[in-house]
């Protein structure tokens, strides 16, 4: 598919469900869209949450770790 080509109706709502069901954890849009929510409903599970921000603290510690093996 070449850059600027205008996609059919089916194939946009097509490609935005992938998208939608395949999406990790976050969908950026320029606009807010209920239909994202109707593919893949929001779900809280604060058990996840814990673990990332447990990872993000941790971030930083092994990213400068791992940056220093270019410094060598």
């Amino acid at each position: 598919m070449q850059k600027g080509t205008i996609l059919s109706v089916d194939k946009t709502v097509f490609f935005r469900k992938i998208i939608a069901e395949n999406a990790n954890r976050m969908i950026f849009a320029d606009s807010f869209d209920n239909e994202n929510e109707k593919i893949l409903p929001r779900s809280v599970d604060s058990i996840q949450y814990k673990k990332e921000q447990a990872e993000l603290k941790k971030w930083h510690d092994l990213n400068k770790q791992s940056e220093l093996e270019y410094y060598k």
